[in-house]
């Protein structure tokens, strides 16, 4: 790398993490008001203060058995995840399955937030172990589960709102990932980042811009259509 490239990648790590400032102090403007988010905020913090989720990706790769891009680290900040489910009106009869969920945030906000149950589908183990005692600590391990397993394929948990990216999957990771959400129930909602599920399966409801931890990204609002196929594998929210 010459110092041109060097340069370049340095600055775009002071703006990045600049615009993430940003986004922190507004979403404490915002949610502060809220015990639940200092609760989950500070256990966030604390989980990770010796130990980043990048170093945590850059560590569990190679065992993972994914390719390099798919497990780029990026996140749903608190605030967006926040506004997108209120405007959704999630609640407790929801189920929200989060297929790659990371440090698992947007989950536990769900159920903190508006009581509803979720399911985070993530394949390094750290990152699994620590939601799990989020959940604990948070008191809300009856309301969610998190399974490590490769989030591409299924069985697909049963649910009523999905969320997905596709920012950094590779061709072939995102063509498993609709096939495996050819399984979600007729009515069942996803919110999709960067690229629209298939239309023939799913029915774009809404499109817009929406901020997270890398950038903007264009997130889709879709519905299922129809019933999911014969043999797919149906499975119950923290099921066996």
């Amino acid at each position: 790398m010459g110092p041109r490239e060097l340069f370049t990648l340095l600055g775009v790590g002071v703006e990045n993490s600049l615009y993430n400032a940003r986004l922190n102090l507004r979403e404490m403007a915002l949610l502060g008001r809220y015990a639940w988010w200092w609760r989950l905020k500070s256990g966030l913090n604390l989980s990770y203060l010796l130990d980043p989720p990048f170093m945590v990706c850059r560590r569990e790769l190679k065992a993972s058995g994914l390719p390099q891009s798919d497990s780029t680290f990026g996140e749903t900040p608190l605030l967006t995840a926040h506004r997108l489910l209120s405007e959704l009106s999630v609640g407790p009869a929801d189920v929200l399955v989060d297929l790659g969920s990371g440090r698992g945030q947007t989950v536990l906000l769900a159920a903190l937030a508006f009581g509803a149950r979720g399911v985070g589908l993530e394949v390094l183990p750290t990152f699994v172990g620590r939601a799990r005692w989020l959940a604990h600590s948070l008191a809300i391990e009856d309301q969610v589960s998190f399974e490590q397993r490769d989030f591409r394929s299924g069985p697909l948990p049963e649910g009523t709102l999905y969320l997905l990216s596709a920012t950094c999957l590779e061709k072939e990771s995102w063509r498993q990932v609709q096939s495996t959400m050819v399984e979600a129930p007729a009515g069942a909602r996803a919110l999709v980042v960067s690229s629209p599920l298939p239309g023939l399966c799913w029915e774009t409801q809404w499109v817009r811009p929406v901020e997270y931890s890398w950038g903007i990204a264009q997130t889709y609002l879709q519905r299922r259509l129809g019933p999911p196929p014969l043999k797919s594998r149906k499975r119950r929210p923290g099921g066996p």
